[in-house]
């Protein structure tokens, strides 16, 4: 069969399935999918890449390119430094929102006690 590793191996469903081997190389093109008769063993098909429809390119493609698999290290190093930059702003917008919310307190703060004092002074006089 020939499948490069890594490879995943799914199980046949129900009496009429096969067995499903996919290779999933470094690079897209070079994916296969291998399916194989479960009482047999005979091949059933063989699909590489270049036999997929548009679709399954385009989700392989991105399934390899989203892993940090199509480009090798820059792109894994380049897909961590979105998810630093992703993980830092969202504490920056938690910061924001703790400052903004305590700002928000001390105005409304200010706004009771006026009116608190206003009503006391009305009360006493």
């Amino acid at each position: 069969m020939g499948l490069e590793k890594p490879y995943d191996i799914a199980l046949p469903q129900g009496p009429k399935g096969a067995f499903t081997a996919t290779s999933r190389p470094p690079r897209v093109e070079e994916t296969r999918t291998v399916y194989l008769d479960q009482y047999s063993g005979k091949i059933l098909g063989d699909v590489g890449f270049a036999q997929y429809g548009p679709a399954a390119k385009a989700i392989e493609w991105g399934v390899h390119g989203h892993q940090g698999q199509e480009y090798g290290p820059v792109n894994r190093y380049i897909m961590l430094a979105g998810c630093i930059a992703i993980a830092l702003l969202t504490i920056s917008a938690l910061g924001h929102v703790v400052e903004a919310a305590a700002k928000g307190l001390a105005w409304l703060r200010s706004i009771v006690l006026r009116s608190i004092r206003n009503q006391a002074r009305g009360a006493s006089g």
